[in-house]
């Protein structure tokens, strides 16, 4: 039997009620005495574990059972959201969070003969809060992007029958705005050839760090993709070139 098991800590309590434990998101009990520090610290020593306990160095007292989707959330979660969380025991990974209002506007959408339909989506941009994701992600050039219409006060619905899709072709940027010119997903966007093979070439420095297959958890921030850095790494293992083709050759298949 799975018991979902919710422990909220408001650090701002130092004391009675500052954590509080819900059981398949029923309050089941909270803390009482007084003087109480909830802040997680950085030791390591005292490395955090999930299903033991570690108060010496040395985990002990390890949880009999199977512990499934453990989180841990940067804030402390309402009732509302912990029930969210339990889906009537269901359980669900719709994580809840907050959404902040944006304005916008997306133009009509706009059809030239047997050409793709095109629009454009335009954001405020005086803070340039959006500029810095864009220069990590390349203007998200060729992504794809899902327009959903929602209802304000049940976030949580399906509405997935509703979505629009479009492929970003570019965006444009000004002191003003970011504007996102925006086509039809395109039947024609095919990946030609399906597969490219490298000697030298690592196909996860795009992920450098984030890819899992890459696999480098080390303090460097940067990667140039090649066999050699991930020698300099020491994570050669990990390589996502194929060194059994010699170091000139590109192979398409």
């Amino acid at each position: 039997m799975w018991i979902h098991v919710v422990c909220s800590v408001d650090n701002t309590i130092q004391g009675p009620g500052g954590l509080k434990i819900y059981l398949d998101s029923s309050e089941a009990g909270s803390s009482t005495s007084a003087g109480l520090d909830f802040t997680l610290y950085s030791n390591a020593a005292y490395n955090y574990f999930i299903g033991t306990r570690n108060l010496t160095g040395t985990p002990d007292n390890a949880f009999t059972g199977g512990i499934d989707n453990f989180v841990l959330f940067a804030r402390d979660l309402t009732p509302a959201e912990i029930a969210v969380l339990y889906n009537s025991g269901k359980g669900t990974e719709n994580i809840p969070c907050t959404f902040n209002e944006m304005n916008f506007d997306l133009d009509q959408v706009v059809y030239k003969g047997a050409e793709i339909p095109q629009t454009s989506l335009r954001f405020s941009n005086v803070t340039q809060f959006i500029k810095a994701d864009l220069e990590a992600n390349r203007g998200c050039t060729n992504s794809d992007l899902i327009i959903r219409c929602v209802h304000a006060n049940q976030l949580y619905e399906d509405y997935s029958a509703l979505d629009i899709n479009f492929s970003v072709l570019y965006p444009r940027i000004t002191r003003q705005f970011v504007e996102f010119m925006l086509g039809g997903p395109s039947p024609l966007k095919r990946r030609v050839p399906p597969d490219r093979y490298f000697a030298d070439a690592c196909r996860y420095v795009d992920g450098f760090k984030t890819d899992p297959r890459c696999g480098y958890a080390g303090g460097e921030t940067a990667c140039s993709g090649l066999r050699s850095r991930c020698r300099e790494l020491s994570n050669e293992t990990n390589f996502g070139g194929f060194p059994g083709l010699r170091a000139e050759t590109l192979r398409l298949a």
